[in-house]
Formats: C-alpha cells, sequence, structure tokens
C-alpha cells in the first residue's frame, strides 16, 4: 500500500502542477490526462492491496465468532425457560431468578459483541481522504503560493497523527 503510495503522489502532483507551469513548459500539457488516468489506476491498485487482506483476516475472525459463540447457543433458550419461570414465582423469590437472567444476558452479549473487524476506528481515520486533505492542503498553498514548504515538520505533524498523539 505504501509503496503504491509514492506512484501515486507523484502521478498526483504532476497532474496537478502541469497546468500551473510556465509556458515554456506547455508540451507537457498533453501529458495531464494520461497521468490523471494513471493515478487513478495506481490508487485503485493501492486500495485493494491494503483492502484485500484486511477483508480475510475479517472472514477469518468471523469464521472463528461463529465458533466462538456457538458454545453459548444454549443462553437464549435458557433465558427464555428462567422467563417463564420468573412468571411462575412469587414476587419474593423472582429476585435470584432475575439475577441469573441479568448474568446470562450479559455473558451471552459480550460473546456475540466481539468485533471481528481488525482494524481500530483511530487508524481507519489517520487513512481518510478529510484527514489526509488536511495534512496535504498547508503543503500545497505553500507550493502554490512559492514557498518552501516544511517537509519535516510535516512529517512530524504526520507521524505524530498516526501514533495517536
Amino acid at each position: 500500500m505504501f509503496l503504491a503510495a509514492i506512484p501515486a503522489f507523484w502521478l498526483a502532483s504532476w497532474c496537478i502542477g502541469i497546468p500551473h507551469l510556465p509556458a515554456g513548459f506547455a508540451r507537457y500539457q498533453r501529458w495531464q490526462f494520461p497521468y490523471g488516468a494513471m493515478w487513478i489506476v495506481v490508487t485503485v491498485v493501492a486500495a485493494i492491496s491494503f483492502v484485500r487482506p484486511i477483508l480475510t483476516i475479517h472472514r477469518a475472525m468471523e469464521r472463528a465468532k461463529e465458533e466462538f459463540t456457538s458454545q453459548f447457543a444454549w443462553i437464549p433458550p435458557k433465558v427464555t425457560a428462567l422467563h417463564a419461570l420468573a412468571e411462575q414465582q412469587q414476587d419474593g423469590d423472582v429476585g435470584a431468578t432475575l439475577q441469573e437472567i441479568d448474568a446470562l444476558q450479559k455473558v451471552y452479549r459480550e460473546a456475540v459483541a466481539v468485533n471481528t473487524w481488525p482494524l481500530d476506528r483511530t487508524v481507519i481515520g489517520v487513512f481518510t481522504g478529510l484527514n489526509a486533505a488536511q495534512l496535504l492542503l498547508p503543503l500545497w498553498l505553500k507550493l502554490i503560493v512559492g514557498e518552501q514548504p516544511g517537509w519535516a515538520d510535516a512529517l512530524e505533524k504526520l507521524i505524530g497523527k498516526m501514533g495517536g498523539s
């Protein structure tokens, strides 16, 4: 994924940068569309190469979760039976039955709530387009204005965001 990001960045910079080149570089104008098309191909390949292994892990985790939760298949019928028993009991005897129902439901909810998606939300947030745009916009603006962007500072900020700080 990260190796594909290098040509994607290069292609995108040329696709965006060609219209802003001085008139002496007008001969590169015809390359804007091919660079844009190549950028789309590289970006799709990068996305597929990133998502496919994650989906494979997700499917394996779903199978493991099904196997794990099958051990708790006895809980819903037991809870139903306990509810029927609680309706038949006197008011003083219901407390222990209701506590048992709550304990069983808690165990079942926790078993079913196991997450099978291998990525944490914070990791996904780092790689979203909006986050990337927030990181790259100041650099692009400095390039358009003609200033030297602080590449080291930008890299430190990116690493800091990826680290969660």
